[in-house]
């Protein structure tokens, strides 16, 4: 068998050493793996998958938002705020007289559209006219004299003042009072108690929470109890009858659940028939 040349045999060992070192060794701009440490999963990225792959993301819907409302009552009350800064300032506004008149228990029948009308108003001359038309459309019987409509207003607005004043305040501009001179007298009325957490200065907590005992006073109306016109928007609102809460406290009684049916009681005086001006009659 022929010997290889000894120059032969070494180059042959040198090419096969330096192909081994040369699979062994990584390009330059590969990085070196580096061993995972025990329960530690490697961070070396694969040669294959690209360095900067973007992350899918998924859209977020947008969060409900409520449509903001303003109840008419607090519209209301800010608009009568305006009228007497108004007249405090010398501006366009209506006399004393009728910011008296605004100011008390017709405030409950005062739609935003009559505030703002009252609010151009220059003089108590004006007002007087504004008074008569205002009670105008309210008048079940406009051919007859008198105004059944707002007898009965006064009338309750007399009762609201004796049975629910409230720390000077009179009664018929408490919440109760707002409820009776819109609604009348409740043909049903229950009471309850309820708890709820007393705090008082000097508490830190630790212990159990000091509480307090509510009366719960519900007033209820069925659709016999209440005007035509308001039993018909009761209805357009998938609606039978009324219930209104009241929470009454050491620091006295506010309306909690049923401001919605009030508003529509003082709109509805603007489409009663002559039969609903009897309806208190028909109570007593």
């Amino acid at each position: 068998m022929p010997r290889a040349a000894p120059g032969c045999a070494e180059e042959d060992a040198v090419s096969s050493e330096a192909r081994r070192s040369t699979e062994r060794r990584p390009a330059a701009s590969e990085p070196v793996p580096r061993p995972a440490a025990p329960g530690r999963p490697s961070r070396h990225r694969s040669r294959h998958r690209p360095r900067h792959c973007p992350r899918r993301r998924t859209p977020r819907a947008a969060p409900h938002t409520a449509p903001c409302r303003t109840p008419r009552r607090t519209a209301a009350i800010l608009l009568l705020a305006a009228l007497l800064a108004a007249g405090c300032s010398g501006l366009g506004a209506p006399g004393p007289r009728t910011r008296a008149w605004a100011e008390g228990p017709v405030r409950w029948l005062l739609l935003p559209a009559e505030l703002r009308e009252l609010r151009r108003l220059r003089n108590d001359a004006e007002g007087n006219l504004f008074v008569e038309e205002f009670w105008r459309r309210r008048d079940p019987q406009p051919g007859e004299p008198g105004n059944p409509v707002r007898a009965a207003f006064e009338a309750r607005v007399d009762i609201a003042d004796r049975a629910y004043e409230e720390g000077g305040l009179r009664g018929s501009l408490t919440d109760r009072g707002h409820a009776l001179v819109l609604l009348g007298p409740p043909p049903l009325l229950r009471h309850g108690t309820r708890t709820a957490p007393a705090l008082r200065p000097g508490h830190h907590g630790g212990g159990p929470m000091p509480v307090r005992s509510l009366v719960i006073e519900t007033w209820e109306y069925g659709p016999s109890d209440l005007w035509p016109a308001l039993v018909a928007l009761l209805d357009e609102h998938g609606e039978s009858g009324i219930r209104l809460v009241f929470q009454i406290g050491d620091d006295g009684c506010r309306l909690i659940d049923g401001d919605e049916y009030l508003e529509m009681a003082a709109e509805a005086t603007l489409q009663l028939v002559p039969q609903t001006a009897t309806l208190d009659a028909g109570r007593s």
